[in-house]
């Protein structure tokens, strides 16, 4: 007998091999009738869960699938182990299911056809008409099972792909793995045991064609089968299909092995061999797909993690464009999120995803209504990832802004439709993309957060406060106390370190801090990854705790503050740290009151040096105060660089902020190190100082606490003066006694860590360093004492004891006999505010506070937006 290859038409003619008595045997070819049973796959796709993160791209998700010749349509999002962060959406695939109904046959006997061989045709093509007929998945793993010792090759792929179909017909929430069902493994056994027997040269009931084995990859995809699982059936079938890629492969059986196996895909390696052999079929057969081959095989590329030649990504470029009027918009979300999701290096890919949005803008405004909230959140997710992408960035802005404003109605209109991945990848989109969207569709999404924030994932939390904090729009309490409450809850292993740098991030932006056992847990979990050697770890994360920490006023533990710190020596010395994150990280630690020691200082001073070109001029004023703060005098040729930076961006400081950090900073090199001034240009000085008084003294805030030592020390007959200002005119002073140069400051909590309220900011020290330089003694009255001693009714008392204690002054040096109280405290300061240039001064109330104010010399003092985020 003559064996034949399985052809990809619907009707095939059995043909004697040599001559009309030498009989074909259908038996050993698998072809039987005039109409030969075939069973391909194609058609529609279903829906998967989806992910993002911070950084890196989407992931896989798993899709179920209908029926039908035609392309159609599915749904579904994508699924990633991470996002990064900061946070990124996956995107969804389509399956296919394309039957041919073989149930059929002329049944006319010829003259070279045996009664015996008659029958045989006649019993597998009725069988494969029963198997086609169930439509209850149990009923024909039933029937499968107590037939499977009598079915040939084709009816054995129609059994496995009808499962396949009636088991992801059950839906998302109802479809289950039936892959150890002992009824489903009968037939996959047959199947290994099958394909063994050919390799030996043996055909009992016909031989393995290219449909058949596409359509079992398809059937085993829905039934659950995974590549982690082992399973041998599925290594046979792929090991059959990589030697038979090159034997009459259709587009379509292209498209449905690549999604089947995406399908599948779990493991942390893929099969190289078999998706290059697929690779290679797509250039070949590019011209045959329709639109959803298109998708499904760029989205399986994609989903596994497989880089395309440049040539191939070209050849589907070509044919994204050719096709690009004919998608849906499953089919487009498929499409440019897979190329978002691809790296494809040397090749730029602005013309087609320029043109493919273009026609998704015009799709989306045609019928909303065929646009689901997940194919918006993942075009959305795909545009922000294009336009960071390190290999071929896409400018998405201006053009594509009626395309993001069409986004931003849609998802006003149709906000209950998204589910958490999907909310979350909207406005990580949105945000990333630099984009503000309405404020109505910021408070309805915030709304529907609400419903999910309970069962949402830290990793999707992270990301929507992420993008809440670049968007400068704050969720509100509620919101913010219940990802709290989910971080507490979050197993330590369920953490990354993006997750964590990321809400401690938001956390700082929207000045909230949870409950201590929160920040502990969260604190704690950093702890565990930076102490793991082999934790990959980004400075980074490294920068944006440490900077989240200062903001909140925060100080960990000792340990953490040490794992922190270790690693952050680690990857300064590994040249890890971006211009910004050096800048942020010494900063940081200035600005909380640590100091890292020499070793570390060291180290970031000389990284500073190596990166100074690319400072801006906040980066510069920041590290600079801090190195002022912690008292660390960098090496002469790394001052000598900061000095040139310096001069080379004299010009450049729009904002007095900068100024006025770069003031102190010089003044304190000035005063108390070898190196002198940073500036070079005297006029540079003259504005800096000028920004610095008026931002120092300008302002006067009188709190409660204030005034209450004031009337104390009135009470005592110690005669003061409110916001005295230094004689060089840099510094208020809170409260000075007349005749002397001693100073009380009146340390509120602000002054304070928030969660140690005895443990003193940075700042403090500075400005101690230079008052006690011009001869000042400095008496500090703490708020935690004074509230104590208020409850006791000891107020002067304790200030009694303070002036002795700390100044050695006692009550008869400090009040003299028949001293003038007339003009002290509040009356003296309400008589200035109120005399020569009082036309200049306005005074008013905030709350328990009284602030008054030189408008004349108020300047704004807010931040460049779009500059570093430290100050």
């Amino acid at each position: 007998n003559a064996s034949m290859s399985s052809s990809s038409s619907m009707s095939m003619s059995r043909r004697g091999a040599r001559r009309g008595d030498e009989v074909w045997d259908a038996q050993a070819s698998g072809a039987y009738g005039a109409a030969a049973e075939r069973v391909s796959s194609g058609g529609r796709g279903g829906h998967g869960r989806g992910g993002r993160t911070s950084e890196g791209r989407g992931g896989r998700g798993r899709m179920s699938g209908g029926r039908g010749r035609g392309r159609s349509s599915g749904g579904g999002q994508n699924r990633r182990s991470s996002v990064a962060s900061g946070g990124r959406g996956g995107r969804d695939g389509e399956s296919g299911d394309e039957s041919g109904d073989a149930s059929s046959s002329s049944g006319k006997k010829t003259h070279w056809q045996t009664s015996e061989q008659i029958t045989r045709s006649n019993f597998y093509r009725e069988l494969n008409a029963e198997v086609a007929a169930f439509e209850d998945v149990e009923d024909l793993l039933d029937f499968a099972a107590n037939n499977v010792a009598t079915m040939n090759v084709v009816n054995l792929s129609t059994s496995i792909h009808k499962i396949g179909k009636l088991n992801s017909m059950r839906g998302r929430r109802t479809k289950v793995s039936i892959v150890d069902d002992e009824r489903y493994v009968a037939l996959t056994s047959r199947v290994r045991e099958l394909l063994k027997m050919s390799d030996q040269g043996e055909h009992p009931v016909g031989n393995f064609g290219v449909r058949e084995l596409a359509s079992i990859l398809w059937g085993m995809a829905h039934a659950g089968v995974t590549t982690h699982s082992g399973d041998q059936a599925l290594g046979a079938v792929i090991k059959r299909m990589i030697k038979m890629s090159e034997k009459n492969m259709n587009a379509q059986n292209v498209s449905n092995s690549l999604w089947a196996y995406a399908t599948m895909h779990n493991s942390v390696k893929v099969n190289h061999e078999f998706l290059h052999a697929l690779e290679a079929l797509c250039v070949q057969v590019m011209d045959d797909f329709a639109p959803q081959g298109i998708s499904n095989s760029l989205w399986a590329f994609a989903t596994t993690g497989y880089t395309l030649q440049p040539e191939v990504m070209e050849a589907f470029c070509r044919a994204i464009v050719r096709h690009v009027k004919d998608f849906k918009s499953m089919e487009f979300s498929n499409v440019i999120w897979a190329l978002a999701t691809m790296r494809v290096d040397d090749y730029d890919l602005t013309e087609t995803v320029n043109i493919l949005l273009d026609e998704i803008h015009a799709n989306i405004k045609a019928y909303p209504n065929m646009w689901s909230a997940q194919s918006v959140s993942n075009t959305l997710w795909a545009m922000a990832t294009l336009s960071g992408s390190s290999h071929s960035p896409v400018v998405m802005r201006p053009r594509h802004d009626d395309l993001l404003r069409t986004m931003v109605m849609y998802v006003e209109r149709k906000v209950s439709s998204f589910i958490a991945q999907g909310l979350a990848n909207t406005l990580w989109g949105f945000a990333t993309l630099d984009f503000t969207p309405s404020l109505r569709m910021l408070e309805v999404v915030t709304e529907s957060w609400l419903l999910f924030v309970d069962d949402m994932s830290p990793g999707e939390s992270s990301n929507l406060l992420w993008s809440y904090g670049n968007l400068r729009f704050n969720p509100g309490v509620e919101v913010l106390n219940k990802v709290s409450e989910l971080l507490l809850n979050t197993a330590v292993e369920d953490f990354n370190l993006t997750i964590i740098s990321n809400t401690l991030w938001a956390f700082a932006n929207f000045d909230y801090l949870p409950r201590e056992e929160v920040m502990q847990h969260i604190l704690r979990a950093s702890k565990h990854y930076y102490d793991m050697e082999d934790e990959p770890v980004t400075s980074q994360s490294l920068s944006n705790i440490l900077w989240s920490l200062a903001n909140l006023s925060y100080i960990p533990d000792d340990d953490v503050l040490q794992s922190i710190t270790t690693r952050s020596l680690g990857e300064v010395r590994n040249d890890g740290y971006t211009e910004q994150g050096l800048s942020n990280t010494v900063w940081s630690w200035a600005t909380l009151g640590i100091n890292p020691g020499p070793e570390v200082m060291h180290e970031f001073s000389n990284a500073c040096a190596k990166r100074l070109p690319g400072f801006t001029s906040q980066g510069l004023s920041n590290t600079l105060w801090a190195f002022s703060v912690l008292e660390h005098w960098p090496e002469p040729y790394v001052v000598d660089m900061f000095r040139e930076r310096m001069t080379e961006i004299d010009n450049k400081f729009t904002y007095k902020i900068d100024l006025t950090q770069f003031f102190i900073a010089t003044l304190t090199f000035e005063r108390f190190s070898a190196f002198g001034s940073f500036f070079t240009n005297p006029s540079t000085r003259e504005r800096a100082e000028r920004a610095w008084k008026e931002l120092s003294c300008s302002k006067v805030v009188i709190s409660s606490m204030h005034r209450e030592v004031s009337e104390s020390l009135n009470e005592m007959g110690v005669p003061h003066q409110l916001e005295f200002v230094t004689e060089d005119g840099l510094f208020s002073l809170d409260i000075v006694l007349k005749n002397r140069k001693v100073a009380i400051e009146v340390d509120g909590p602000s002054h304070f860590a928030r969660n140690k309220p005895t443990r003193r900011l940075g700042s403090d020290a500075l400005r101690r360093r230079h008052l006690e330089s011009c001869g000042w003694t400095v008496i500090n009255v703490v708020w935690y004492e004074w509230a104590e001693q208020s409850k006791l009714n000891r107020r002067t008392g304790y200030l009694a004891n303070v002036l002795y204690s700390q100044a050695g002054l006692s009550l008869i040096d400090v009040s003299p006999k028949d001293e003038d109280l007339s003009d002290s405290g509040m009356v003296g300061l309400m008589g200035r505010s109120e005399g020569e240039g009082a036309e200049n001064v306005t005074t008013r109330r905030e709350g328990t506070r009284l602030i008054i104010e030189n408008v004349s010399a108020a300047t704004d003092a807010t931040v460049d937006p779009a500059s570093d985020a430290a100050t």
